[in-house]
């Protein structure tokens, strides 16, 4: 091969590099561009996120709550929101009228189809892209989390709101099963629903937040979520706005939420007014329509400065003070009453009559009862009590005395129990240990209030039961609650003093 020849070749490779990297410096070149690119669409796509986030807050603030600029500046009533709930209450008021029988027939519906629009929401979720990253995110456990007083605090809210306890509201609706119900198993199942239900609604926020991240290109570890009202009526209804088909699965869920809180308003509305007939039932019991009639008016009324312009901020006020540690007193108080005053080999008692047997454990459940439950209010109440840090909405922080007059109204409940405990002992008869017996002790008559049942424990208290009992020798004037006795012995008579509810 020749020496022209070779430089002819050596020139071609030559101009082959050079061509290369030409080529390589317009790769680098345009793979700037398009860097370039990305951030400016990426800060693009940040702010428009941004406006329109501004813009649906700005929405919903100024045109759907009329919100003021501070909670004392009480504004104008939102008739709309006003409209909306006289026809709620209206709604509660008609559903009730006739009793448990209308009332019962609702509950069908108003609890079990929420359940059913939950599951299909989730199942929707979790098909969109993120949501099952989130979910495993939220099912990896985080052991430190446990050190923060405030999950113990939320999660000990979370449970008395969800089961409502201390309300009353378990104690009115159990009324109407019959008596020897097996109370064991409906604890039971009141209590894994509910763990079930809960563990469904973190799994559906959860998937939500997922697909939320992967729309905006958000690390599940930097997303920030608020709770409350703004996580229901804001964030879920953002991320099902984003799913397609989304006015018809925003319209199964706002149909879910709907049914939730008439199904609570109904069990409210159903507890203070078979509470007040039960008081009183001479007079309120015949009047059960005009009770319910006066209740449901009530809450109108007391609805009414919520649809104002500062309701938004009284809502946030009462629900972080009212829902939460006032609770929790109650429940120390009422663990007290029973398993310390009333007993808690009473109460197992009661609850073998009732059932037919004692729980299983019957020393667990005593120690239970009596000793790791009042410990365990008292550590959730100092949680709470030691957590507790300045109120603010946003950027608004609650001026000192709007939080101190929300202190106040969550004490007045708590301030009726030893108000109503003054004015029984006031009433009763008697020197000061009789006082204390008659306020502490339950009366003669506690018990069930038929005659059927009262017979299986207390025979003697029962008319028809003392003539078939007691042999025709012994005269029992129920009248002048008078015990005469023929030759009969005097023991038998002692007996019959100790067990009859009379004063012979």
């Amino acid at each position: 091969m020749s020496l022209e020849k070779l430089n002819e070749e050596w020139k071609l490779v030559q101009n082959d590099f050079q061509s290369l990297e030409k080529i390589h410096d317009e790769y680098i070149q345009k793979s700037r561009q398009v860097s370039k690119f990305q951030d400016t669409a990426g800060k693009a796509m940040k702010h428009h996120n941004y406006l329109l986030k501004n813009l649906r807050e700005t929405f919903r603030h100024n045109d759907v709550l009329m919100l003021s600029d501070g909670v004392d500046d009480f504004g104008t009533l939102n008739w709309y929101l006003g409209l909306c709930v006289l026809v709620c209450w209206i709604a509660v008021f008609l559903c009730s009228f006739q009793g448990v029988k209308s009332s019962g027939k609702v509950v069908y519906v108003a609890v079990i189809l929420p359940f059913i629009i939950l599951t299909v929401l989730l199942t929707r979720l979790l098909t969109l892209d993120g949501s099952i990253a989130a979910v495993l995110y939220f099912l990896r456990p985080d052991w430190t989390i446990l050190q923060d007083l405030h999950v113990w605090g939320e999660a000990a809210v979370q449970a008395f709101y969800s089961v409502s306890c201390c309300s009353g509201g378990l104690f009115t609706i159990a009324s109407y099963s019959r008596f020897h119900n097996n109370v064991y198993k409906d604890i039971c199942l009141v209590l894994v629903v509910d763990v079930f239900v809960s563990l469904i609604g973190c799994l559906l926020t959860f998937s939500a937040i997922g697909f939320t991240c992967f729309e905006f290109a958000i690390s599940l570890d930097k997303f920030h979520i608020r709770d409350g009202f703004h996580l229901v009526f804001v964030f879920l209804a953002e991320a099902l706005a984003g799913v397609p088909v989304a006015p018809l699965y925003a319209g199964l869920f706002f149909i879910m939420i709907l049914l939730v809180v008439h199904a609570t308003q109904m069990f409210v509305v159903e507890t203070i007014v078979s509470s007040l007939c039960d008081e009183f039932p001479e007079r309120l019991r015949r009047n059960r329509r005009h009770v319910l009639t006066t209740v449901c008016a009530l809450f109108i009324l007391l609805s009414i400065p919520f649809c104002l312009s500062a309701g938004l901020y009284w809502m946030e006020l009462l629900t972080q003070f009212v829902l939460t540690w006032p609770l929790v007193v109650i429940a120390f108080l009422e663990c007290m009453a029973i398993n310390w005053i009333y007993g808690v080999d009473n109460l197992l008692d009661n609850a073998k009559w009732i059932v037919g047997h004692w729980p299983p454990c019957y020393i667990f459940w005593k120690v239970l009862f009596k000793f790791v439950c009042p410990m365990v209010y008292l550590a959730i109440l100092c949680f709470l009590w030691l957590d507790w840090h300045s109120i603010q909405y946003e950027s608004y922080r609650f001026p000192y005395w709007s939080i101190i007059t929300a202190w106040c109204v969550a004490s007045f409940p708590l301030l009726l129990i030893p108000l109503v405990g003054i004015w029984q002992y006031i009433r009763a008869k008697g020197n000061l240990t009789q006082k204390w017996w008659r306020v502490l002790y339950p009366d003669d008559a506690w018990g069930p209030a038929l005659a059927i049942h009262r017979a299986e424990k207390f025979p003697l208290q029962i008319p028809e039961a003392r003539r078939l009992l007691l042999p025709p020798e012994v005269e029992i004037t129920t009248s002048r609650s008078v015990i005469r006795n023929a030759p009969i012995g005097l023991k038998l008579r002692e007996i019959i003093k100790k067990i009859l509810p009379v004063n012979p």
